[in-house]
C-alpha cells in the first residue's frame, strides 16, 4: 500500500484508536497498541515480510487482550471486596 511499511501500521493505529474513542469498549485499544508496536518494529526493520508483520500483530493483540482480561478480573475482585467493607456478616 504505502512505502515504507510503517505508514500502513500508523494509519491502522489511528483507525483503531478512533474507533476506540467512538465505542469506548477497550477492545480496539489493544489492536491499536499492537499496531503501534508494529510501527516501531517496521520502522526498525523495514524489510520485514508482511506475513511476519501479520503474525506479530496477531500475537501482540492476543497477548494484550489476555493481559487485560487478567487485570480486569483482578480489578473486579478488588472492587467486590470494597463493597463488603463495613457490612455485617450473618
Amino acid at each position: 500500500m504505502f512505502e515504507p511499511a510503517y505508514w500502513n501500521w500508523l494509519i491502522l493505529t489511528g483507525v483503531f484508536m478512533l474507533i476506540e474513542v467512538l465505542t469506548v469498549s477497550f477492545f480496539f485499544l489493544f489492536w491499536g497498541l499492537a499496531a503501534l508496536v508494529l510501527v516501531i518494529i517496521t520502522f526498525a526493520a523495514p524489510g520485514l515480510d508482511w506475513h511476519w508483520q501479520g503474525a506479530i500483530f496477531a500475537a501482540l493483540s492476543l497477548i494484550a487482550i489476555l493481559l487485560w482480561r487478567q487485570l480486569a478480573r483482578r480489578w473486579q475482585l478488588n472492587r467486590s471486596e470494597e463493597r463488603r467493607v463495613g457490612k455485617e456478616c450473618r
